[in-house]
């Protein structure tokens, strides 16, 4: 089963103590620098603790990009530094509070068109490349990747007895374990999945009222 793949630890890594480790951090945490978000010229680290809290993953990237895609970033990032705030190699530090996986899986989005979901060979590894993705862009007010990723996922939802009949396949992910109760219907699934925000009618995204 393809995933999206975990950060990898940098083979120069080291175990390093920042001046103010994010809460939860656990003494002598090891901090990664991520392989594959790691820009030369970026002006900005964006940190995600691991569940464990023993490893620190940073992220270095722009903050034009943060900027042009969210609203939530374009605003944090035009407030100045305040004299007491972390940073790491010189460079600010921005600390998230999402998974790993899921804050690289979004900013390879960004940087990397080739790694769109859309290429994703079943519409299983479709749905599971997307779903860390869709949350942040949802929750960082990203407007239009949000858009697009939902609906990439409603060009795989069953027109025909047939196409719900292989759905049904998938949802039993081999007959190992069951990812959603079968008679649970596709719509309220992604619901209960991005709650409180809702999947789009017509092509146009909505919130839900909770």
């Amino acid at each position: 089963m393809q995933s999206v793949p975990q950060p990898r630890e940098r083979r120069d890594s080291t175990k390093v103590l920042l001046s103010k480790p994010p809460r939860g951090t656990e003494k002598g945490s090891i901090v990664v620098n991520d392989d594959d978000i790691w820009v030369s010229d970026g002006n900005i680290i964006l940190s995600s603790l691991s569940s464990s809290g023993s490893t620190l993953y940073l992220f270095k990237c722009h903050k034009s990009t943060l900027a042009r895609w969210s609203s939530i970033f374009q605003t944090m990032l035009s407030l100045p530094q305040g004299p007491g705030e972390e940073t790491f190699e010189g460079l600010p530090v921005v600390q998230l509070m999402d998974p790993p996986e899921d804050v690289q899986a979004l900013l390879t989005l960004l940087y990397d068109p080739t790694s769109h979901p859309s290429s994703k060979r079943t519409r299983k590894e479709k749905q599971e490349a997307i779903m860390g993705p869709l949350r942040l862009a949802t929750k960082y007010e990203m407007t239009k990747l949000r858009s697009h990723l939902v609906n990439v996922l409603l060009m795989d939802w069953p027109t025909t007895l047939q196409e719900w009949d292989d759905a049904q396949s998938l949802v039993q992910d081999g007959g190992s374990h069951c990812l959603v109760h079968p008679g649970t219907p596709a719509p309220k699934y992604w619901l209960t999945v991005f709650s409180p925000v809702s999947l789009p009618s017509g092509g146009h995204t909505t919130r839900a009222n909770m």
